[in-house]
């Protein structure tokens, strides 16, 4: 699987010779998400799979930290919030509004007249494709 990168984050040090070393402190839990410690590219974990019906945004916080110098002694940093954004896909089934309907009729019901209604729902939020119904 290749890691395409979703984002990257760029921190500058104005020390000579300080390079950034980046990692994600808060929102990857479920270590969807991955970091390049050397160039702040973020991209899916390997075995990561986003649904957008389970959670349609994440926000990373993610730190950046430079080398100690020894004279110093300790380590800089700065962190920034990255929030990524899940798009809903048209992969959810249509259900119907109830699992069964009766409906009773007169024996002399006219033909042409609505004998009963229907109604199905889609549960993705992209942008809803008609329903067909049929009967079979």
């Amino acid at each position: 699987r290749s890691y395409q990168s979703l984002i990257s984050v760029l921190a500058t040090d104005g020390d000579q010779g300080q390079v950034p070393s980046y990692t994600i402190l808060v929102g990857n839990g479920s270590s969807l998400f991955r970091i390049g410690a050397d160039n702040g590219s973020i991209s899916l974990a390997p075995t990561a799979t986003l649904d957008y019906d389970k959670a349609n945004m994440y926000k990373l916080v993610v730190n950046a930290t430079d080398n100690p110098i020894a004279s110093q002694g300790h380590a800089r940093f700065t962190n920034t919030t990255v929030t990524i954004n899940v798009r809903d896909i048209d992969n959810l089934p249509p259900k119907f509004e109830f699992p069964t309907y009766n409906k009773t009729i007169p024996e002399n019901f006219t033909l042409g007249n609505t004998l009963i209604v229907v109604t199905a729902i889609d549960g993705d939020t992209v942008a809803k494709n008609p329903l067909e119904y049929s009967l079979e």
